[in-house]
């Protein structure tokens, strides 16, 4: 993760060993934001913020916080939750326009069906020097897939196979 986001942000600055950058590490369909929250809580000395996207804020989320707050005090103040659609999210990213801030590491750890192809667009929208999708479920995602791969690969490959030409 820190290897890509230092080539970027050298690409980016023109220096061959960027030392000053911050990356953000997007947790989409975040759920509680455990998986997210360990990139903060296992990087004391980088800057690695990250910011949890979900339709919901469970209760469970601020106790989580709470707890690695206490274990791993750097994690306060680099966490931020934002309870709303990953569409909507996606929206407000591109009224911000603030690719070259941080650099943006997006993951999904249970991005139900389709949400796991808004999580890759949203990756390739902002940019992202790192993209990592757990998909959980693959309803209604062959779409657009021819019928023989489908037949021959099932519904999950199709979609992946999919998905793998988008990203190129």
């Amino acid at each position: 993760m820190f290897g890509a986001a230092k080539k970027k942000r050298s690409r980016i600055t023109g220096k061959k060993n960027p030392t000053n950058y911050s990356v953000n590490v997007l947790d989409c369909c975040a759920g509680h934001g455990l998986t997210g929250m360990l990139f903060s809580a296992c990087n004391p000395g980088k800057e690695v913020y990250t910011t949890l996207v979900d339709s919901i804020e469970p209760p469970s989320h601020q106790i989580l916080r709470d707890l690695l707050v206490e274990i791993c005090p750097w994690v306060e103040g680099r966490v931020s939750f934002y309870t709303m659609k990953l569409k909507s999210y996606q929206e407000v990213c591109k009224l911000k326009g603030d690719k070259e801030e941080t650099l943006p590491v997006v993951i999904a750890t249970h991005a139900c069906g389709s949400l796991t192809d808004q999580v890759l667009e949203l990756g390739v929208d902002l940019g992202a020097c790192g993209l990592a999708t757990m998909p959980c479920c693959y309803t209604g995602t062959s779409k657009d897939t021819p019928y023989g791969i489908k037949r021959a690969l099932g519904v999950s490959w199709a979609a992946d196979i999919r998905r793998s030409f988008f990203l190129t």
